[in-house]
């Protein structure tokens, strides 16, 4: 047997598509949004090199050749700075004191044991209740301070 016009035309108006009706914009056109939108975070500032026509332009030339992903990083840096900018110097002292790590005698806490089991509070609380001499030389290793934080412990 073979179809017919009226076969194919029925067929057709009666298939269910799971095809998307938006546009998917194509790679040039992402980085042309990006670089648009890189050039007025820079020349929303008050820096007045933005200002002169060449230095805009050579900043296109060169964007022009980075990839989406380097372009993506450039404007989220770009609105990083910006935002602290907007916040006071206090602020911005309370910031780097709040991610400023201690210096310590001790060395760092790994993340595993030497047999690939996560150093997590399931393992930790399991060394209190099962294999003290374990736990203590860890303690003595990497400090009490080290060891609790992971088990919730402040």
């Amino acid at each position: 047997m073979v179809a017919t016009d009226d076969d194919f035309e029925y067929s057709l108006s009666t298939t269910r598509t799971n095809l998307s009706r938006r546009r998917i914009p194509t790679e040039r056109e992402v980085k042309a949004d990006l670089i648009e939108q890189i050039m007025a975070a820079l020349q929303s500032t008050n820096n007045k090199h933005w200002t002169i026509p060449f230095n805009v332009k050579s900043e296109r030339t060169k964007m022009a050749f980075w990839s989406v992903e380097q372009l993506t990083e450039r404007l989220n840096g770009i609105i990083r700075a910006q935002e602290l900018n907007a916040k006071p110097v206090s602020e911005l002292y309370q910031i780097v004191a709040s991610n400023r790590e201690e210096p310590s005698l001790y060395p760092k806490l790994p993340l595993y044991t030497d047999d690939g089991k996560p150093l997590d509070e399931d393992y930790l609380n399991g060394l209190t209740r099962f294999d003290k001499a374990t736990f203590i030389r860890l303690v003595k290793r990497f400090s009490s301070e080290a060891i609790d934080r992971p088990r919730g412990i402040r």
